[in-house]
């Protein structure tokens, strides 16, 4: 059985929207995957009442509970929710508004966090605490308040710093030599994100946020780090480590590159395995999107982050493109209920279907695969690697689809569906 907390926070401007995608997505979870009884459970924090208030939206969720009024527990296509009230911890996490100080001030996670930072934070931390509990096997045996890991959308530097000091262990032999290596505050790790491939399998380019200013030494980290998680958790026996880079000559790109990129050959040749990284050298974007050069991909967080806001903000172009291909009547039509829309669609559909039935077919086909392949919200949830357990953060204005592909990233992650 595999138990998510689920944040349903957002960011102040986006809290309304966000808590309802979250909601939303987490029923298309279930729904998609129709598991039998057991095997997953998702726990909502949050405003209880906002999330109940979004549940009765959907008819699923009414028969599921038929006449029980606000139930702490249900099924959904033999999936187990939960939900748990965060609103009350906002009254400890705030503090005094004389201080100006909140989450951080008041109980030691993170310093420097305003009033609203920390109700953004509230529902954050009481998920980080069920993750932090469900590492200790006892605990996991004698309560119920734990979970494997869990998905936030509040994707800020407060709420990596909050998640990180809570799950951080001194006595994690990766800790100590993150510390020894880097003399680092602990409370800052890599971010990784999948990027897709022409190939069956992603590529995992790290870091995309936390480290802009990565020096040779933090590089060859994130390959190490990057190199355990494809073992464990992407299923690759031997993962192949590349350095994103502007060509594949020696003396292309910064000095830093240039040094990780000999540091990392050094660390190819290691007589210990446990040392040894599979280091293939550099790697240009495509060797990413294209002939998949690597597994796993390091690149300094301010490259990293361009590359995968550029790369989300391409594909959204595309299909805004394609909108206008088709006509003005699709692009001035935004929403979807609107019955000229879906007229146009049928008689479209019918012509084709008519006209070129094969084709037709296997042209619809190619276009969903090709749109589930490259959708943005298909990726949008990253990992903060380097603690235990591996958790999940997705853009603070995620989708309705984004939040349902981050559950299904997790699933995916922990092999036990």
């Amino acid at each position: 059985m595999v138990r998510i907390a689920l944040d349903t926070a957002g960011n102040e401007d986006e809290r309304s929207s966000c808590l309802d995608n979250v909601v939303d997505g987490a029923v298309d979870a279930a729904i998609g995957l129709d598991l039998s009884h057991g095997k997953l459970e998702l726990v909502l924090f949050g405003d209880e009442e906002k999330i109940y208030s979004r549940l009765k939206t959907r008819k699923i969720y009414r028969r599921a509970v038929g006449r029980t009024d606000n139930p702490t527990e249900f099924m959904i296509s033999g999936v187990k929710f939960r939900i748990q009230d965060a609103s009350h911890i906002e009254k400890i996490a705030i503090g005094t508004e004389n201080t100006g100080q909140g989450l951080g001030s008041a109980n030691g996670i993170i310093n420097g966090a305003t009033i609203d930072q920390s109700r953004m934070l509230t529902s954050t931390y009481q998920a980080t605490e069920w993750a932090r509990r469900g590492k200790d096997e006892q605990y996991r045996k004698e309560h119920d308040d734990w979970a494997d890991t869990f998905v936030s959308p509040v994707n800020t530097k407060y709420s990596v710093e909050a998640i990180a000091n809570l799950l951080v262990s001194n006595d994690d032999e990766r800790e100590n030599y993150f510390r020894e290596m880097f003399q680092e505050d602990p409370s800052k790790k890599p971010i990784a994100a999948f990027f897709p491939s022409l190939g069956s399998e992603d590529v995992l380019l790290m870091d995309v946020g936390s480290f802009p200013k990565a020096n040779q030494r933090q590089l060859a980290y994130f390959a190490r780090i990057g190199q355990e998680y494809a073992q464990n958790r992407m299923g690759i026996k031997n993962p192949k480590v590349g350095v994103l880079n502007m060509g594949t000559e020696d003396k292309k790109g910064p000095v830093f590159v240039q040094r990780v990129h000999e540091l990392l050959k050094k660390r190819a040749k290691e007589s210990n395995e446990k040392d040894r990284i599979n280091y293939v050298g550099y790697v240009e974007p495509e060797g990413i999107f294209i002939d998949r050069k690597a597994d796993v991909v390091v690149v300094d967080g301010y490259a990293g982050n361009l590359g995968l806001k550029f790369t989300e903000s391409l594909f959204n172009a595309f299909r805004e493109l394609a909108e206008r291909e088709f006509g003005d009547l699709i692009g001035k039509m935004k929403s979807k209920k609107d019955p000229r829309v879906q007229a146009f669609k049928v008689v479209n559909g019918l012509m084709l279907a008519l006209l070129f039935p094969k084709k037709a077919y296997d042209a619809v086909k190619a276009y969903r695969r090709i749109r589930k392949k490259y959708d943005p919200d298909s990726y949008g949830c990253t990992h903060v690697l380097g603690i235990d357990p591996t958790v999940y953060l997705t853009h603070a204005s995620l989708s309705r689809k984004g939040a349902e592909h981050s559950i299904y990233r997790v699933l995916s992650d922990y092999h036990k569906l």
